[in-house]
């Protein structure tokens, strides 16, 4: 290993210093940084999401009273060459006004799979009459929709709005101050790894399905919850 040759943290103290690596760290960006100096397409710590943001619970730990929805951003095919479906299951717990995240899963497989594989997935994650699958519009649109209602018992609802136009960049900075809140709290669970492994190394991480789904969830539960309170006021 290289760290062995190391002086003060530094492989070269003569060339480069402390004060040089600071100086090209502002020329550069953290990105363009940690891809020339660190050898790592991902900044220490994370992107626009840092990774110590994340709080975390026991399943034990959820309050009750919480209606459980899933998210879910379908590829809608079973080619690795394509990006995987996403699912993630989240609940507002309005006393708090915090939402928990429960789980997370992706895969890919074509849309009769996803109709499947949705009614036991909902049944496993406490999904109820209350609950909603939300789910990113794509070319087919509401007949999507139509079909994961009677094939769940479940009602489907079209995500919508501006956030669906604008890209992953706005999902991301719509998430990536109610992370750092501590207003998305994530139980714990093997998902979380690739949870925090997207919402960190994003935009140079292979996948980005969490990014959505946690971008469409946060716009849902605070940004429209907000402003429908505003207008209520």
């Amino acid at each position: 290993s290289w760290a062995e040759y190391y002086q003060d943290n530094l492989l070269d103290p003569i060339r480069m210093t402390k004060e040089t690596l600071a100086k090209e760290k502002i020329r550069l960006g953290s990105y363009g940084y940690a891809g020339q100096y660190n050898q790592n397409p991902v900044p220490e710590g994370g992107g626009k999401v840092k990774e110590a943001w994340f709080v975390t619970c026991k399943p034990g730990e959820v309050p009750g009273g919480i209606t459980w929805n899933v998210w879910l951003d379908g590829a809608y095919t079973d080619s690795t060459a394509n990006d995987p479906t996403g699912l993630m299951v989240a609940g507002y717990h309005r006393p708090t006004k915090i939402v928990y995240v429960k789980h997370a899963t992706s895969m890919h497989m074509v849309l009769p799979d996803l109709l499947d594989f949705l009614p036991e997935y909902c049944k496993m994650h406490g999904i109820t009459k209350k609950s909603r699958i939300y789910y990113e519009p794509k070319a087919s649109g509401h007949s999507i929709g139509q079909m994961m209602n009677r094939k769940t018992n479940f009602a489907s609802v079209s995500i919508r709005g501006k956030l669906v136009r604008d890209g992953k960049e706005a999902r991301l900075a719509v998430a990536s101050p109610y992370i750092e809140a501590a207003k998305i709290i994530w139980v714990e669970g093997p998902y979380l790894e690739e949870v925090k492994a997207q919402l960190c190394g994003f935009p140079v991480h292979d996948h980005d399905e969490y990014v959505d789904l946690t971008g469409y969830l946060s716009y849902k539960h605070f940004r429209q919850q907000t402003a429908a309170a505003r207008r209520r006021n």
